[in-house]
């Protein structure tokens, strides 16, 4: 157990936290240990023998004679928050954090009012958790942020709506906007039915709302649903990461390296998983073909018609000789796959001209939005009309060609880029990219990519993307 006082509230530990924790480590025949700050030692004792007749006063009596062994200029630490651990949890190194206990749950209890922390420690202490207990929001929130990052982390937050420092729901909103924290489930307990209050804790993030008296059976089972919901939710959070490693093994690990072609990319899925693609599949002539793809909708759906874009594209771009032969094929392989997804597409391959001694880009296109070429500061637009791969068995795509010249930049991008909301609900637009493409036409791709990144940032409503973004762009030396 680590317990706080509430000295911000001008109180006094009852050492019941103690007693409850000398009980436990008495059943199981083991020690118990007070953990300091790095450079003090970490301190075990036995304990006094005959809990069953001691009383409150008593353990006190202990706590304070145990609080004298340690170093004085150490004692404040214990006065704001010290851990007490079982012989389960041996006590940790200074400055290190307690190991996780395989299947114990973690709750935090925020509340001003001692005797009711103890009390509700005891409910959870008796139901199998690790309990760490907090006088205040401030605490709270620091305690919080501090397991986040551990092996181990907290289950659940009970946190009284009135608590200095930092009150409950100010405590739940700085919750929900750290990334770490703003799925762990809170109950909001508040002094009765009081209807405003539990709307204000459900909008600050709330995950339940109790009044007091909290009848234990109601709150252990409540507390129970919660933890299991979080469980699975944790569970769903880890195949997610492991769904976008696999995805993102998918993509080129490199860049191609040809001469006198250099290449940037980004990729940024709305969601763990996204829909957007970009490939170089090798042809059997060697050339290095450049694929961008953008399936439609979101999610799981979409990240497995992408993957599957990806194994389809290296095996016929082997064989076709032209952007819009790939195209048809991949039309042939994905239409009818699924009754609602397509995959909008750009493919494109640079060539060298003989009789001129140039270069140029020829590609086709379907469903995706048209390439820029940017020139000495001046950009035109280029897009081949054609329907999305997957959309229909006889789809047929016209091939398109750009003569290239030394310092020109080539620039590809999906649709979340220019379909980007704003707070007023405006779109970025074409207008808005273009005139990042002149600004930044003299930085290096990599410089101009990430400026288009931090301008959407800027630009979108809730500072999260609302649709999977790629860029990728091409410099002519």
């Amino acid at each position: 157990v680590r317990t706080h006082t509430g000295a911000a509230a001008g109180e006094r530990e009852s050492g019941l936290s103690l007693a409850i924790v000398r009980e436990i480590v008495r059943l199981h025949g083991g020690r118990m240990g007070v953990a300091l700050p790095e450079g003090f030692d970490s301190y075990e004792t036995n304990g006094p023998t005959d809990a069953a007749s001691a009383d409150a006063p008593e353990y006190l009596e202990y706590w304070l004679e145990l609080r004298e062994r340690v170093p004085a200029e150490a004692r404040a630490y214990l006065d704001a928050g010290s851990e007490l651990v079982s012989s389960e949890e041996p006590t940790p190194a200074a400055g290190q954090r307690l190991p996780s206990v395989q299947g114990r749950r973690c709750v935090l209890i925020a509340d001003a009012n001692l005797p009711r922390r103890e009390e509700q420690a005891a409910v959870f202490l008796e139901a199998g958790y690790r309990v760490i207990a907090c006088a205040d929001g401030s605490a709270a929130l620091l305690e919080l942020k501090s397991w986040a990052d551990a092996v181990s982390d907290i289950d659940l937050m009970l946190c009284d709506v009135m608590l200095p420092g930092m009150d409950g729901k100010a405590l739940c909103q700085a919750m929900r906007e750290d990334h770490r924290l703003r799925r762990l489930p809170v109950l909001m307990v508040s002094a009765g039915a009081e209807t405003e209050l539990e709307r204000a804790a459900y909008a600050a993030g709330a995950s339940a709302c109790l009044a007091r008296p909290l009848a234990p059976t109601a709150l252990l089972s409540l507390a129970r649903n919660l933890t299991e919901l979080r469980k699975q939710e944790r569970r769903v959070e880890q195949e997610l990461q492991q769904a976008r490693e696999i995805q993102a093994g998918l993509l080129p690990a490199q860049l191609p390296d040809l001469p006198g072609l250099r290449f940037a990319t980004r990729y940024l899925p709305m969601e763990a998983v996204g829909g957007d693609l970009y490939a170089f599949p090798r042809r059997a002539s060697g050339e290095t073909a450049i694929y961008l793809g953008d399936v439609s909708g979101h999610g799981f759906p979409s990240a497995l018609l992408a993957s599957s874009t990806i194994l389809i594209l290296s095996e016929i771009t082997r064989e076709n000789t032209s952007p819009s032969e790939i195209l048809r094929e991949l039309n042939t392989a994905t239409v009818g796959r699924t009754a609602w997804n397509f995959v909008a597409s750009l493919c494109g391959v640079v060539r060298f001209d003989a009789q001129s001694g140039g270069r140029y880009f020829e590609y086709a296109m379907g469903g995706i939005p048209p390439f820029l070429l940017i020139r000495d500061g001046r950009v035109s637009t280029h897009i081949q009309q054609g329907t999305p791969p997957g959309s229909f068995p006889e789809a047929r795509y016209q091939m398109g060609r750009v003569d290239l010249e030394p310092g020109d930049r080539l620039f590809f991008y999906t649709d979340g880029v220019t379909e980007a909301h704003s707070a007023a609900d405006e779109l970025f637009g074409d207008e808005r990219l273009a005139a990042l493409a002149i600004v930044y036409h003299r930085e290096s791709a990599d410089r101009f990519l990430d400026q288009v990144l931090v301008t959407l940032d800027g630009w979108l409503k809730s500072g999260m993307i609302d649709d999977d973004i790629t860029m990728l762009c091409l410099d002519i030396d």
